[in-house]
């Protein structure tokens, strides 16, 4: 799947609770893994297989479709009040995974260090998600997750 193609991060319209937090920097898109840090701004999560909250940024819905200018490409500006979900375990919901990643159906996803989820290796602290395709991205990508 390549981000031109998601027009929404929540694929099955179950949502679960969100919260609204100002962005630590005008890096963070729909589909990025966040934290909460002291300033209560939201940054992306920076430690790789880190056991950290699941909070999934999600798009702006005043902003449009991507057509239009918005939606899930789109990257919060500096400062610029995101809202966020904690999908709850189970929940279908698109992420970003970095350039060369490489799924299977089933592949086990834990984060990154920079807000997205690659492929396990070894004894991870927090299996993040599930694939639930197969993929090779090529660039910055959403994929299909199931929610671990």
């Amino acid at each position: 799947m390549t981000t031109a193609l998601a027009n929404t991060i929540i694929k099955d319209g179950h949502g679960g609770p969100q919260i609204e937090r100002n962005t630590q920097t005008n890096t963070i898109r729909p589909g990025h893994f966040v934290t909460v840090n002291a300033s209560n701004n939201v940054a992306l999560v920076g430690t790789q297989g880190a056991d950290f909250a699941t909070l999934l940024v999600l798009e702006d819905k005043y902003q449009g479709h991507a057509a239009t200018g918005g939606g899930v490409d789109v990257p919060y500006a500096l400062n610029a009040p995101a809202v966020c979900e904690f999908p709850p375990s189970g929940a279908l919901r698109y992420a970003r995974v970095p350039n060369g990643t490489v799924t299977v159906l089933g592949s086990q996803l834990i984060f990154n260090n920079a807000g997205q989820l690659i492929v396990t290796t070894g004894s991870p602290l927090k299996v993040v998600a599930f694939a639930e395709e197969a993929l090779t991205a090529s660039g910055e990508q959403l994929i299909l997750v199931r929610i671990a």
